[in-house]
């Protein structure tokens, strides 16, 4: 219920909003992910040091480190142990969260911890879904419409699986929709400030994807600068920017190409499968292959069921390359054809289709890469009525069954 209310609170306060609709998919899915967390929690946590529910990120990192080596240590030196110490070097601001949420949990006397520190996890999921819903009404989208695209949305991609997973991911993700909101909300005025503190708190979360998080900036002021034909209004933000990036820039940059180094060397260790072979093709044929890979998990279909950490209980997730490839036909046609006409959405949908494509090619992990697809998604809700039906129907006749196609090679290859 304490978690119930925060997102609440977060909803009336920060949102603003005390639209029915962003209310009532945020109790659903405050349900459904709950009830996600618990069943997979009870099929799949027998030992919390080593079982996991999809990714070993929350038995082995997360939970085991926060147990081992924060627990034990006194309330005054929580911050030495979290976002100070070098052991959680590469996500202080999420290892500060669940330590919190761990000692606090042990002083109220809990007896299941790892089921505990999974319930801000799947609270943060259904704030998602809330922003994106809240957004949509700002522009004007029926709520009718609304229902029926957050449904699909909150059950069928890859969020519905994040929301049960203790890891940083579903924080990124958070972070990244809620400046996607803030990038598509007009008038307000501290947005500058807001997008700042988002940088600042996204790069305690995950360095690499803080500091990417500049380029939807620069393209909002921009776009905003470009339509205005006002210089001068862009010149302060931009000022204030190059100040953080020249700040950032040495410790970043050197962190951020070890971490490519890191991940690169991981990736290539994915050695058999329909991984390698596609990741071992030329450049760029490779990096494009990743994007279509990634967008169409999970391949096989059964990936997400059958292997480690897997369950039946997500088998909603099989319909996400359905969502996926509509979204990036009719997204990147919307680009192609209205730059002109609509400017500032088509920047706002190029922005998130950059961060897609350049968590990609940092990382081919959809873990990561999806942190941009409900800013993505939400894109694609505000522009799918003014796709052609032409477009609608290569959708519909070409490609989706191009994917069914393709899962059902995979499953008998």
């Amino acid at each position: 219920m304490f978690f119930y209310l925060i997102g609440r609170f977060f909803i009336r306060l920060i949102l603003r909003s005390k639209d029915r609709i962003v209310i009532t998919l945020y109790k659903l899915f405050f349900i459904v992910y709950g009830l996600l967390v618990l069943l997979t929690h009870i099929e799949l946590i027998h030992d919390p040091m080593m079982d996991f529910y999809i990714h070993n990120d929350a038995a082995w990192s997360f939970y085991s480190a926060i147990m081992n080596y924060v627990v034990p240590e006194s309330w005054d030196n929580l911050e030495e142990v979290t976002y100070k110490s070098s052991l959680f070097a590469d996500y202080p601001i999420a290892s500060y969260i669940f330590g919190f949420l761990a000692k606090l949990g042990i002083d109220l006397g809990l007896l299941d911890i790892r089921l505990y520190l999974r319930i801000h996890v799947f609270t943060l999921a259904a704030l998602i879904i809330a922003i994106m819903s809240h957004i949509l009404l700002v522009y004007k989208q029926s709520s009718k419409n609304i229902l029926k695209w957050m449904l699909l949305f909150g059950f069928g991609s890859y969020l519905y699986v994040t929301s049960g997973i203790s890891s940083r991911d579903i924080h990124v993700c958070f972070m990244y929709t809620l400046l996607g909101y803030y990038f598509l909300l007009p008038k307000f005025k501290y947005k500058l400030v807001i997008f700042i503190t988002l940088v600042l708190i996204t790069t305690g979360l995950r360095p690499v994807n803080g500091f990417i998080l500049i380029i939807p900036i620069l393209l909002y002021y921009w776009v905003t600068t470009s339509m205005k034909n006002k210089a001068f209004n862009v010149l302060i933000p931009l000022f204030i920017l190059m100040i953080i990036v020249l700040v950032l820039k040495t410790e970043l940059l050197s962190y951020g190409l070890e971490k490519l180094d890191i991940y690169k060397e991981k990736t290539l260790s994915n050695t058999g499968g329909i991984f390698e072979r596609v990741f071992s093709l030329p450049f760029p044929i490779n990096q494009i292959g990743m994007i279509v890979y990634m967008s169409l998990m999970p391949l096989p279909i059964f990936t997400f069921i059958t292997n480690d950490g897997g369950t039946f209980l997500t088998l909603p997730f099989i319909v996400s390359p359905y969502i996926m490839s509509i979204v990036l036909v009719y997204v990147g046609w919307y680009i192609i054809k209205s730059f002109r006409t609509n400017r500032f959405v088509t920047t706002y949908l190029i922005a998130f289709l950059l961060l897609y494509v350049i968590i990609i090619f940092g990382s081919p992990d959809l873990r990561r890469a999806f942190a941009a697809v409900p800013g993505l998604f939400v894109g694609f809700c505000l522009v799918k009525n003014n796709i052609p039906l032409r477009v609608k129907r290569f959708t519909y006749r070409i490609v989706w069954p191009l994917v069914l196609f393709v899962n059902l090679f995979f499953v008998f290859y």
